[in-house]
This record gives C-alpha cells, sequence and structure tokens, in this order.
C-alpha cells in the first residue's frame, strides 16, 4: 500500500502544476473519456483522442484546448520540420 508522501508524488504527478487538473482522460477536446491510445503534450500532459487532438490544432488552435494556458504548437511544429526534414 502506498504512504501518504507516495499519495502525494503520484498525485502531483497526475495533474498540472499550471491549472492543477488531472493530466489523465478525459479527453480536453470533447470531455468523453479516452480509451485506448492517448496522446498528450509533452509539457502540460493534457491530451485527448488522437482525432481530437489532431483536429484542434489543425484548425489554427495555438494553445492547450484544456485551457491551463500552455502554448503547445511549438512542439507540434517541430515535429513536422523535423519529419519533413527527414530526421
Amino acid at each position: 500500500a502506498a504512504n501518504s508522501s507516495q499519495t502525494a508524488t503520484i498525485s502531483a504527478l497526475a495533474t498540472c502544476a499550471g491549472c492543477n487538473r488531472r493530466r489523465n482522460p478525459p479527453c480536453a477536446v470533447c470531455g468523453e473519456v479516452v480509451r485506448g491510445l492517448w496522446v498528450a503534450c509533452q509539457v502540460c500532459g493534457h491530451g485527448g483522442h488522437l482525432h481530437h487532438i489532431r483536429k484542434w490544432f489543425a484548425s489554427g488552435e495555438e494553445f492547450c484546448p484544456a485551457g491551463c494556458g500552455h502554448l503547445c504548437v511549438g512542439s507540434i511544429k517541430l515535429d513536422g520540420e523535423n519529419q519533413k526534414m527527414g530526421a
């Protein structure tokens, strides 16, 4: 069984430091529980269904769909540039 310090550590890892929301399901776009593949920002930890996250950022949004204020799109653009360059 986890002691209180382990529980506090696990709880801290499961929430965003900026807004204290959970960093796991439900989907930040649709609000439904994500079953299966979960995609998330590696910085703020918010995410959701792959197709919802892709659609969110493809629409021109730059900030986290969870509303925490994090600018997630910089990482996505960098990944896209690396893929185009064959990295």
